[in-house]
């Protein structure tokens, strides 16, 4: 939520219902939404295209080519007040998404999108969105929006970790860096979306942003003092203009979770995967790339040059999906190319593609929701 939405949440939080809260003491709202209708409005998605915390479905409106505004009613309702959206483009050919704006309006969650060709035409474009507010302790789960990606240790807006600790941001070797202090544990995923409100109000369009690394680094925040280290986990970013340049100026959203999904700890159909062999035929990420709440088999393959298949098992049909390409050395696009809606287990479609827009074969984060 920008900070609008901020105040507006806490001006009325008193009045409102508790954050729903689980065992381990923490509490998450969300909702997502899979659109498949880019060229007009359209009323609440099916069952299997769109859910959220409090069941209150969602609309779409189309404010003009490319834009849109979801909206998730009543996902505010607990007033929360630290939230980040996400959103990636749905189609087989070339073209990328951003979140360009999201807000609480009333008890509702509002959250615009952008969508253009790798050159920053806006287009038409059908796309999965997803809304997150955490709350509390517990579990591994740390988000920030990245609103100055060139301050050397500034805090993101938005942010929240499930430890209570810090997170900061660098520019570190043309990346943009967000660490979140001591949540540093082998494997997770994180997944990145790009988010430029200043850009986008002032007539140009947001561009694309990718994965350059996700790591655990030790910290030490005294050297006198063993005791003071931290174990951090860092992830890179790298976002790109039309012309393929690397420019890290580009605010974005950055998400780290490991052993949930995008509902915080409400662990019900949620899965992720970091996908690590591009020319693979077909294979099962290693256990500290994949999580299934359901803990069904997640397998990968390979159905040719940059076009990939991930099948869910143990998952029911339909839900939604974010893609996050996972290349720092030239610009990668990865979409969601299809998600398979009339049957079980779920089947993802993943497409990536080069700068010029053709199929490349990349690494690619991936997280499920249903």
């Amino acid at each position: 939520m920008l900070i609008a939405g901020i105040m507006a949440a806490s001006l009325s939080v008193a009045a409102l219902p508790a954050l729903p809260v689980s065992a381990g003491g923490a509490g998450a709202v969300w909702a997502w939404a899979t659109v498949r209708n880019a060229t007009g409005d359209s009323g609440p998605p099916s069952p299997t295209d769109a859910g959220s915390w409090n069941k209150g479905g969602a609309g779409v409106h189309r404010v003009g080519v490319g834009e849109y505004q979801v909206t998730f009613y009543g996902a505010q309702s607990n007033g929360s007040t630290t939230d980040v959206a996400l959103v990636s483009a749905m189609g087989a050919t070339a073209r990328t998404c951003a979140v360009v704006d999201w807000s609480a309006v009333t008890s509702s969650e509002v959250v615009t999108v952008k969508c253009q060709t790798l050159d920053g035409v806006a287009m038409d474009s059908r796309f999965t969105v997803h809304w997150l507010a955490a709350a509390g302790i517990g579990g591994r789960l740390g988000y920030g929006f990245n609103w100055s990606p060139t301050s050397a240790g500034a805090s993101p807006g938005e942010a929240y970790s499930s430890n209570g600790q810090s997170i900061s941001v660098h520019p570190v070797n043309g990346a943009a860096q967000m660490r979140f202090r001591n949540q540093g544990v082998d494997g997770g995923v994180a997944l990145v979306s790009a988010t430029d409100r200043i850009r986008f109000t002032s007539g140009s369009y947001p561009t694309s942003c990718s994965l350059v690394d996700l790591r655990t680094v030790l910290d030490p925040q005294d050297v006198r003092d063993p005791s003071d280290d931290t174990v951090d986990k860092v992830v890179d970013v790298r976002c790109w203009e039309t012309d393929d340049t690397n420019d890290i100026y580009h605010q974005h959203v950055v998400v780290f979770m490991k052993g949930l999904g995008l509902k915080g700890v409400v662990r019900s159909n949620v899965a992720y995967l970091v996908a690590r062999k591009p020319r693979a035929a077909s294979y099962v990420p290693t256990a500290l790339d994949r999580y299934s709440s359901s803990g069904g088999r997640i397998a990968v393959a390979r159905l040719g040059t940059g076009r990939y298949a991930v099948t869910f098992n143990g998952m029911p049909k339909g839900g939604s999906a974010q893609v996050t390409a996972f290349d720092g050395s030239a610009r990668r696009v990865c979409t969601i190319a299809g998600i398979t809606t009339r049957s079980a287990p779920p089947v993802v479609k993943v497409s990536c593609f080069d700068g010029d827009g053709a199929l490349a074969d990349t690494r690619f984060t991936l997280a499920y929701t249903r």
